[in-house]
């Protein structure tokens, strides 16, 4: 996502925050929602002053919780945040000038979406008879594709897969109680796991 305005004839609201320690002087908002559990780039390189970025949620201005704010991580003064964006949740995003600055704003949003991972066994409270043969299997997709895939028993991998179907077997596994899950890491290195299943 790509915006292209100017805050020249900005104001700041009442009771409105600071953003990134700085203002509010003549601020532009913005609000984004995402559809899926999202990594966000948002930056405003490309603007024509020292801007602030912050992002909050919430729904007045008023009572706004701040997740992300910055001041200069960009080129020439601007400025870019980096933060997870859960879905259905509306993220508010001001950008403004430092000490009032005023001028063409540009703003861009990256979205890159989490993996999507489901176990699909072993199913939980499954039992077997030692000496045990356990069968791990899952599926994973992603936008940028899967780079790597694991099996975990607790937080510890038990094994690997690299292509899809995933899945894995296990041998001369012991009675007791396991907890097992599966994790995806994408080609950007975002990670998504699974919930664990006691069996």
């Amino acid at each position: 996502v790509n915006v292209a305005t100017d805050n020249t004839e900005a104001t700041a609201e009442t009771g409105e925050p600071k953003h990134a320690g700085s203002g509010p002087s003549r601020s532009v908002w913005w609000t984004w929602t995402a559809d899926k559990r999202s990594r966000l780039v948002i930056s405003t390189a490309g603007s024509g002053f020292d801007t602030v970025l912050a992002v909050y949620t919430g729904d007045t201005v008023g009572a706004l919780t701040q997740v992300a704010a910055n001041d200069d991580a960009a080129p020439d003064g601007t400025s870019m945040v980096s933060l997870f964006a859960d879905p259905g949740v509306p993220l508010r995003i001001a950008v403004d000038g430092f000490g009032g600055a005023a001028g063409p704003i540009r703003l861009s949003l990256e979205a890159n979406d989490v993996p999507r991972v489901e176990l699909l066994e072993p199913l939980a409270g499954a039992t077997w008879t030692e000496p045990a043969e356990v069968t791990l299997r899952a599926e994973a997709d992603d936008d940028d594709g899967i780079a790597r895939f694991e099996f975990l028993l607790g937080d510890a991998i038990a094994a690997t897969d690299t292509t899809a179907p995933y899945e894995a077997t296990l041998t001369d596994r012991s009675a007791g109680i396991y907890s097992w899950s599966a994790r995806a890491v994408d080609t950007r290195g975002l990670t998504a796991r699974t919930a664990s299943v006691s069996t």
